[in-house]
């Protein structure tokens, strides 16, 4: 494994791993910042400030805790497949912060009212 095909893998494994996640998502989340902004244009700012964090963060966190490419040759096996699992774990790493950071703020816009009704329901069908 050549050092040119080593970043580019430690680049667009999280970048796409993002991008999958934020397509995963982005029903959904367009839906309950529509919502939760009440126009268009809103929710489509927030979804998209959304998108940029779940691709930026995979690859931060890859970026960041990268070996220097110096202390070891990619032409060994034992480097080439530390830099497979750092690359992988740092990428779940990286959405799972992500995922986690949206899902936080947007539960603080939820108005708790909205929260109670559906709680009752389920108490009462458990019964």
């Amino acid at each position: 494994m050549n050092l040119a095909f080593a970043f580019s893998f430690q680049l667009l494994v999280p970048i796409l791993v993002g991008l999958f996640v934020m397509r995963y998502l982005r029903t959904v989340l367009w839906r309950m910042l529509t919502d939760l902004c009440g126009t268009f244009e809103r929710a489509e700012f927030w979804v998209r400030v959304s998108a940029v964090l779940m691709a930026a963060a995979p690859l931060l966190f890859v970026l960041a805790t990268s070996a220097n490419p110096l202390a070891c040759s990619t032409s060994e096996l034992v480097c080439v497949i530390g830099l497979l699992r750092r690359t992988c774990i740092y990428t779940l790493v990286g959405v799972l912060a992500a995922v986690g950071t949206v899902a936080t703020i947007v539960r603080r816009y939820i108005p708790q009212e909205a929260n109670e009704p559906r709680a009752a329901s389920i108490v009462e069908r458990s019964v």
